[in-house]
């Protein structure tokens, strides 16, 4: 990715989570072929798609509109056997023009709980940028395995202290979603580390330089923990 790439993502994170409603829900995405939500669309609820193609939408999606947080990617299968472009959108009942890969999405698949946008949940990626392969959590984890884990997003109100060793041993780092004002009251903006290993561009999200191998839900009064 280029840096203008990398920083017109980082400026779109979480900016419209805007939820006025006291019941759950449940992601959902319409993409659209034309901009500001024109021409032929295909409504996607609650579920992956690892291809567009097979909706005949392969490299058309000019426009969405969201409810929850959404990852679409150039190529098919999530940038999995092949890195590429991506680009964030997140929101209720939002709807935006595509930056980044207006026109080149294969793929696309939604982030957290499938019943409910704004439940408790930490998602780990293969590759930076939410690429490649995903492991999703709703609790803690006392022993993961080694497989490499390159960025993460988290949804909810709680936080989530991720360990360098198993059984919630050695240096750790909270994390948390962040909780902002809007004319509807309080919401809670997913967290990213676009790569957990290097700061991100804004310096926003403190890297850590030692793998994940244990994580738990945590409070977050202390963002960084040193060796116990």
């Amino acid at each position: 990715m280029t840096l203008h790439t990398i920083l017109v993502l980082l400026s779109g994170f979480g900016v419209h989570l805007v939820s006025c409603t006291n019941y759950p829900i449940l992601p959902s995405i319409v993409v659209y072929e034309g901009k500001n939500q024109t021409g032929e669309s295909v409504f996607v609820p609650t579920t992956y798609f690892p291809d567009l193609s097979v909706k005949k939408f392969d490299n058309r999606v000019q426009s969405v509109c969201v409810n929850g947080t959404w990852l679409l990617y150039e190529h098919s299968h999530y940038n999995t056997k092949e890195m590429g472009d991506m680009e964030y959108v997140s929101g209720y009942s939002y709807c935006s023009n595509l930056k980044i890969i207006e026109g080149k999405a294969s793929s696309l698949r939604f982030v957290g709980s499938a019943t409910d946008t704004a439940s408790d949940s930490i998602t780990f990626y293969s590759n930076i940028y939410f690429q490649g392969k995903e492991e999703y959590f709703t609790d803690s984890d006392a022993s993961l395995n080694n497989d490499v884990r390159n960025s993460i997003i988290v949804t909810g109100s709680l936080g989530w202290r991720l360990f360098e060793k198993s059984n919630f041993q050695g240096e750790s780092i909270c994390i948390q979603a962040e909780k902002k004002s809007s004319p509807t009251g309080i919401v809670n903006e997913p967290f990213v580390f676009l790569n957990p290993n290097v700061k991100t561009a804004n310096g926003d999200s403190p890297g850590i330089a030692w793998p994940v191998m244990s994580f738990r839900k945590d409070s977050c009064f202390e963002s960084i923990v040193n060796h116990d």
